[in-house]
């Protein structure tokens, strides 16, 4: 910049340009001087404070220039400066705006927003102008923001873009500045594909300026605070929402041409952003979710030795999986704190129900052989209704519970049921498609029917030299699941599913 210049250069090496310094040192008793020199002001201050249109400041940049000419220290062509005054300007508040940004993505404060009570002023507040509007910003971009939690840190960079998307009009050519910021950048472009103008460097600056905006936050906010990130799940959310929030931002700017739309980057950009938000929060539900509901489920050690429903062993049951239920409800509320969409909720709520059935059902997976009353005490110990909703845990009648959100929850209802069926009522679900979800591969199916299920079958079709043959049925008595060992089914049912 040439103040820098005129600092290091002409002030700092030479008592020859003390005029200079003198013309520097004016601001604390140079009114009466102010109508003859007021060029030099913008170099200090710059245009900022005095409101200057590019073309004024290129007028005062080039007397300054001309009177440096004028004592030699400087040559008539090496003037650039006020002919690359737009780019510099322009290369002068990315800057800033990009160091405010990277300090607000480290700060470890973590303060929120909710999306409902930012209104367009807000957005457009860091503007000198109140007037300034972005074209469709209202109808294009706040009507798609759903009520969520977002930080202030990404507020302030959608806020940072604006002001970037300003100096388009700042640094315009024309005295009157435009209410609408759109109008510069589209034009421009449209004009420059035309081909009646050249590419404008600072314009192309401004947008790449922007992109950086969107990489410094999803490349720092997570990795910079990551085990604070890891530890709160609330914090988890928080971070998927900014992305959300943020993505939905660069697809309006992409909609509207601010960016260019047919850049790859662009649209790796907001993939990129996409991914890391969904990564995060699966990062969180895989590793620290998953493991707090399997360490409580371990501390069963078993669903074996159940001597009778008043046992110690039941009520050690009991109290684990009232616990999970209970951090289950713990996690949903924190979540609603997030003022996440219901959708999202319902998936992360599901997701870990989905867990705990799962854990559940191996848990019965390890089982060798178990009795009929423990198979009866189980079913009712281990009936979803019971277990989730019956558990007395506030928070629970917040659960959306359905087969949508909780991928095993048929497969559950079906393997609870199997602990107090016969074999025949087994095969009937079987034969009517109600074992799908326990079991889709036909061909392990049939092995499953055939050789666990044929001593408890009145009829089994077989086909034997293209003829059909019926089976004599047994005398003895249906065997219950005491006999075959629950492992057995479940195993079989796990292995063919998997």
């Amino acid at each position: 910049m040439l103040v820098d210049f005129v600092n290091q250069e002409l002030v700092s090496n030479s008592d020859k340009y003390k005029w200079i310094r003198e013309i520097f040192k004016f601001t604390n008793d140079a009114d009466d001087h102010m109508a003859s020199k007021d060029w030099y002001v913008s170099i200090f201050n710059g245009f900022d404070e005095r409101k200057f249109t590019i073309s004024e400041y290129e007028r005062q940049t080039n007397e300054f220039e001309a009177k440096l000419v004028a004592v030699g220290v400087l040559l008539p062509s090496e003037n650039i400066f006020s002919k690359n005054i737009r780019l510099d300007y322009t290369k002068y508040k990315a800057k800033i705006i990009l160091d405010k940004i990277r300090s607000e993505v480290l700060k470890p404060d973590f303060e929120e927003v909710q999306t409902k009570e930012l209104t367009p002023n807000e957005y457009f507040s860091l503007l000198d102008n109140s007037n300034h509007s972005i074209k469709g910003f209202s109808d294009k971009f706040l009507t798609k923001i759903p009520p969520i939690t977002i930080s202030k840190a990404a507020f302030h960079l959608v806020q940072q873009c604006i002001e970037l998307l300003s100096l388009e009009i700042r640094i315009s050519d024309n005295n009157e500045i435009s209410s609408d910021l759109s109008a510069r950048l589209v034009s421009n472009d449209a004009e420059e594909q035309a081909g009646s103008l050249s590419p404008l460097p600072h314009t192309a600056f401004i947008k790449k300026s922007i992109t950086t905006l969107f990489e410094i936050y999803t490349c720092l906010r997570y990795n910079y605070h990551y085990k604070n990130i890891t530890k709160i799940g609330h914090l988890c959310v928080v971070y998927f929402n900014d992305m959300m929030y943020l993505t939905l931002f660069a697809e309006y700017l992409l909609s509207m041409d601010y960016l260019d739309p047919k850049a790859v980057k662009e649209k790796e950009l907001i993939q990129l952003m996409t991914d890391s938000g969904k990564q995060v929060l699966e990062l969180w539900l895989h590793k620290t979710c998953a493991s707090e509901i399997k360490s409580i489920i371990d501390q069963i050690r078993g669903f074996d030795n159940i001597q009778s429903a008043n046992s110690y062993k039941v009520s050690e049951i009991k109290t684990a999986l009232k616990k999970v239920v209970y951090y289950i409800s713990k996690t949903s509320s924190s979540i609603n704190k997030a003022l996440v969409t219901k959708e999202i909720h319902n998936l992360i709520v599901g997701y870990l129900l989905d867990l705990f059935l799962n854990c559940v059902i191996d848990e019965l997976c390890k089982l060798n052989s178990i009795g009929a009353r423990e198979s009866e005490i189980l079913n009712e110990l281990l009936d979803f209704n019971n277990m989730v909703l019956g558990a007395d845990v506030p928070g629970t009648d917040e659960f959306e519970i359905n087969a949508t959100y909780i991928n095993s929850l048929e497969k559950y209802h079906q393997i609870i049921d199997i602990l107090v069926l016969n074999m025949k009522d087994i095969v009937k679900r079987h034969k009517l498609g109600l074992l799908a979800s326990v079991d889709s591969n036909t061909v392990h199916i049939n092995i499953f029917n055939f050789e666990y299920f044929k001593d408890s079958c009145s009829i089994i079709l077989a086909k034997k030299d293209g003829k059909e043959r019926e089976k004599k049925e047994k005398s003895e008595e249906t065997p219950d699941l005491a006999t075959h060992g629950i492992s057995r089914c479940v195993n079989q049912s796990a292995s063919c599913a998997g």
